[in-house]
C-alpha cells in the first residue's frame, strides 16, 4: 500500500485567515504584542516554530514550555469563532483528489504542523476529516520532517509498511521537509507559493492545482515512483 501525506493550510484548505488572527490575538493578550506574525510568515512553519520565532524576533529568546501552552490555550480559545468566516475554503479539486486516491487504494494522512486540536478545529467545516485515518501534527514536533516520519509510523501501525511515501504540500518547506525525510514529494502551486518557487524546489511531482494532480492517477505517474 502507498501513504499519501497531506499538508493542510493552502493544500487542502485556506482558512481566511483564522490562525493567524487567532494567534495574533493571542499574542495581543498575553504579551501586548500587535500583529505578531507580521514578521513571521506562517507558510510551510510548524504552529510551534511560529510561537518559536515571535517570541526570537519580539523578545529576543525562545519560550518555555508553560508558554507554549498559555499561547497555544489562547488560540484555541479564539480559533472556532475565526474559522467561521466567509473567506474559509476547501480548494478546488481537493474531494475529488481524495476520493481518486481512497478509491486507488492509497492510505491517506495529514502531515501538518497545525496542532492536532487546531487541525481539527480548522478541518471541522470542510468534512475532509473522514478520509484520513492516521496522522501526525505541530504538537507532535517542531521540525516539520520529523513529523513526516512520525505519520508514517502511525501509519505503518495500521496498514503496514508503505510500498511508496509521497507528501503533498503547497510550499518549498514541505518539498524540503519530504527530501529531508526520506519520502517522495507532491508540490500543488494553488496555496501561498508561486509555482516558480515551488520549482526551485525541485519536487518529485509539481501540479498547478488539485485539478492537475489528477494527472499522478490518470497518467500512472506514481508508478515509476
Amino acid at each position: 500500500m502507498r501513504f499519501l501525506l497531506f499538508d493542510l493550510d493552502g493544500t487542502l484548505i485556506v482558512s481566511g485567515g483564522a490562525g493567524t488572527r487567532s494567534l495574533n490575538r493571542a499574542f495581543f493578550e498575553l504579551y501586548g504584542i500587535e500583529d505578531a506574525l507580521s514578521k513571521v510568515p506562517p507558510p510551510g512553519r510548524t504552529d510551534p516554530e511560529i510561537v518559536r520565532d515571535v517570541f526570537l524576533v519580539f523578545m529576543g529568546r525562545e519560550p518555555e514550555p508553560e508558554e507554549y501552552e498559555k499561547i497555544f490555550e489562547r488560540y484555541l480559545k479564539y480559533l472556532p469563532h475565526e474559522i467561521n468566516n466567509p473567506n474559509y475554503e476547501v480548494l478546488p479539486g481537493v474531494k475529488e483528489f481524495l476520493e481518486r486516491a481512497k478509491n486507488e487504494g492509497f492510505a491517506l494522512g495529514l502531515a501538518t504542523g497545525n496542532i492536532e486540536k487546531g487541525a481539527r478545529i480548522k478541518l471541522s467545516p470542510s468534512s475532509l476529516l473522514s478520509y484520513f485515518s492516521f496522522g501526525a501534527y505541530g504538537s507532535d514536533s517542531i521540525k516539520r520532517s520529523k513529523l513526516l516520519k512520525i505519520a508514517v509510523e502511525r501509519g505503518r501501525k495500521i496498514y503496514g509498511e508503505p510500498e511508496a511515501v509521497y507528501v503533498v504540500g503547497d510550499t518549498p518547506r514541505d518539498v524540503e521537509a519530504a527530501r529531508e525525510a526520506g519520502f517522495y514529494s507532491i508540490a500543488v502551486a494553488n496555496g501561498f507559493s508561486e509555482r516558480s518557487e515551488l520549482e526551485t524546489a525541485s519536487p518529485d511531482f509539481l501540479f498547478s492545482d488539485m485539478h492537475d494532480a489528477m494527472r499522478f492517477f490518470n497518467e500512472g505517474l506514481y508508478l515509476n515512483r
